[in-house]
């Protein structure tokens, strides 16, 4: 993160991008834990004095742009304790619930979407559930093809 003071990801909402991306799976999960960590760091610690940007490019990376789940995520971040927020968004991001599916989690769950995700597997079936039903949908109601808005094939 040496490099972030010039990334330009807090002003074009692309988030940041002073990693660079030859392996783009790998790099992107550890750019993305790397971020996680830097905002978990105390505020007297002198790499986070200056990196004010650090939550809202969590916040872009995991809404995509859609401006529902940005809501929701800007939302938690200033009701929530700084370590839960980061476990959420560790938890959206391990679970590939991006986007718009954010938003929609967070209906499903009615605001009590960290305790869904920490659940057992028959909570977050539940809750996928519900993704998928959305996605289809948005996808039906907005002629995009199978797949396009997320969901997630099952056998």
């Amino acid at each position: 993160m040496s490099g972030c003071a010039s990334c330009g990801g807090c002003f074009t909402g692309s988030g940041c991008s002073s990693s660079t991306k030859s392996d783009a799976g790998t790099l992107n999960e550890n750019r993305f834990r790397s971020l996680l960590e830097l905002a978990a760091k105390p505020q007297d610690q002198p790499l986070t004095a200056d990196h004010d940007h650090v939550i809202p490019t969590i916040i872009a990376e995991l809404t995509q742009n859609v401006y529902a789940s940005q809501t929701v995520l800007f939302s938690v971040y200033e009701q929530w304790s700084l370590p839960d927020f980061l476990e959420l968004a560790a938890l959206l991001y391990e679970q590939q619930i991006t986007g718009a599916l954010v938003a929609w989690a967070w209906e499903h769950s009615q605001g009590d979407l960290l305790a869904t995700l920490r659940s057992d597997s028959k909570e977050r079936r539940l809750l996928w559930d519900h993704i998928d039903e959305q996605a289809l949908v948005f996808e039906v109601f907005s002629n995009l093809p199978e797949g396009r808005a997320g969901r997630v094939k099952r056998a």
